[in-house]
């Protein structure tokens, strides 16, 4: 095994397909009449780059280019240690260059792959997928909702789209599992103009239901579909609204899914406070304590005058509980009790006495 590491911009990329040109088709193959050039093409891995372009040295390590515009190992380098500022910002230059980057022979945890892929940003969550140890982390397997995907760029559905992703081989197979990637940019760069100016300033809808409705049963996908999304002045509350909906009617996944981007796209948003809170209880509810925790904790810290702020509090004591975790069960309603008084004796209260009623505190 030579478990390795790599990271890829935005892009297409198709999970292994083996094709046999022998077998039997479905359907007549065509070749289009129209809109196939023959010939040079324009090859540039950076906008308004040419096809000799070496570009600028790296520092820190070698490139090893896989392709002519796509593609580049980066070998001698061990992730497992820290990644300083100076390493970071040529990865992210490489990156952009070269689109797919390979870092054989890693041996990193799943914590430590989390832990680099925020060197680049907030993570998202994708409940229609199996996860690995925690709501951010994907484990493709041979699980249920595993599949050999087809042609695809990442989450296109969602207001800001993925910008990447970093894959760890866990088990390399003797053949096969293949994952392919295509140079979109490259593909656009060659169109012919008749085809450029038909779809420039063209727009799309991009809809999640036909990746993932093979997830849910029919009757299932056509009640989620009638759950109607509010259309307001206000985009922010619409999103808020809409996860509110979703799980109110019991359907966490979709929640998760939606609160999430809530979230995601509008922190300053008045609601958000509401969003955080309710995107916890919408894991909390899912049996998934572990996932629902460390939102109830963002939002308590995140404004601790927030309307759901001690909410939040109350039910990250009820997260720990879930996980038999009791003395961090202890010190969030030791701290829920000091901080809001009002609301341990109010609004809160039932909840409050029963989460105490769970454990043992001293």
């Amino acid at each position: 095994m030579d478990p390795g590491l790599s990271a890829t911009g935005a892009g297409a990329h198709h999970r292994g397909v083996t094709i046999n040109f022998d077998a039997p088709v479905t359907r007549p193959r065509t070749t289009p009449a129209i809109d196939l050039l023959e010939g040079e093409r324009l090859l540039a891995r950076l906008p308004g780059d040419g096809p000799d372009r070496s570009g600028a040295r790296y520092e820190a390590f070698t490139v090893t280019p896989l392709g002519r515009t796509l593609g580049a190992e980066i070998p001698g380098i061990d992730l497992r240690e820290q990644v300083d500022e100076q390493l970071r910002a040529e990865l992210h230059r490489a990156l952009l260059e070269w689109k797919v980057l390979f870092f054989p022979g890693q041996h990193l945890t799943s914590e430590r792959q989390r832990e680099l892929a925020l060197l680049w940003g907030d993570l998202e969550t994708n409940p229609m997928l199996d996860t690995g140890d925690s709501a951010d982390v994907v484990r493709f397997g041979t699980g249920k909702r595993t599949y050999e995907n087809i042609w695809h760029a990442d989450t296109t559905f969602r207001t800001a789209p993925a910008m990447g992703a970093m894959l760890r081989m866990v088990q390399t197979p003797p053949f096969g599992g293949d994952t392919m990637w295509a140079d979109m940019a490259v593909a656009y760069d060659n169109l012919t103009d008749e085809v450029t100016a038909r779809i420039d300033g063209a727009s799309a809808v991009h809809d999640m239901v036909p990746g993932f409705a093979r997830f849910l049963d029919p009757e299932r996908l056509a009640a989620v579909q009638a759950i109607a999304k509010p259309q307001t002045d206000d985009s922010g509350d619409d999103e808020y609204s809409y996860g509110f909906r979703l799980w109110d009617a019991g359907f966490f996944p979709e929640a998760q899914q939606q609160l999430t981007m809530f979230v995601e796209q509008n922190p300053g948003h008045w609601r958000a406070t509401y969003g955080r809170n309710l995107l916890g209880r919408a894991y909390l509810d899912d049996g998934k304590a572990k996932e629902a925790a460390p939102w109830f904790l963002k939002n308590y810290q995140e404004d601790k005058t927030g309307a759901r702020a001690g909410d939040s509090l109350l039910y990250l004591a009820e997260s720990m509980i879930a996980l038999d975790d009791t003395r961090r069960a202890c010190i969030a309603l030791a701290e829920f009790s000091e901080t809001y008084p009002a609301l341990a004796a109010g609004r809160l209260q039932g909840q409050y006495e029963a989460n105490r009623g769970k454990v043992k505190c001293n």
